[in-house]
């Protein structure tokens, strides 16, 4: 138990240093004003992610268990196919959102914004799968 912990920890550690190389080599080939559009994009994408799965993460794992327990292998495919509905619909609304909003800010303030809103539903459904795998 404790070897596998060891590991797992190398790795975040190892994820988290190359992060580190990988923003700051971000941030010397981009200069300060491309760098900040670069980090409002992250910002915007990490928490438009959040907002399209609609609380289907957290349902999606309580759903796998019972599921899977029954044998009702196509009430779980359903509920993916549910859950992917609703995230794509619900990031379509957040994207027009995201580009209204960008139309009444500076030009690299919403330039930001309009990269933010293209990563929104690739984020959202990398966090509905990574939660639904915890099942």
């Amino acid at each position: 138990m404790i070897k596998r912990s060891a590991y797992v920890l190398m790795w975040r550690v190892l994820g988290m240093a190359l992060l580190f190389l990988v923003h700051t080599s971000i941030s010397n080939a981009l200069g300060a004003k491309e760098y900040g559009v670069f980090s409002i994009a992250l910002t915007i994408s990490a928490i438009a992610a959040i907002i399209p799965p609609f609380g289907w993460p957290t349902t999606l794992v309580r759903l796998i268990a019972d599921y899977r327990e029954s044998a009702e292998f196509s009430l779980l495919k359903g509920a993916f196919i549910r859950a992917g509905q609703t995230t794509l619909s619900l990031s379509a609304l957040l994207i027009l959102l995201l580009v209204l909003i960008s139309m009444f800010v500076k030009q690299d303030f919403g330039r930001g914004i309009m990269l933010g809103a293209l990563l929104a539903p690739v984020s959202s459904f990398i966090y509905l799968r990574r939660r639904s795998l915890q099942g």
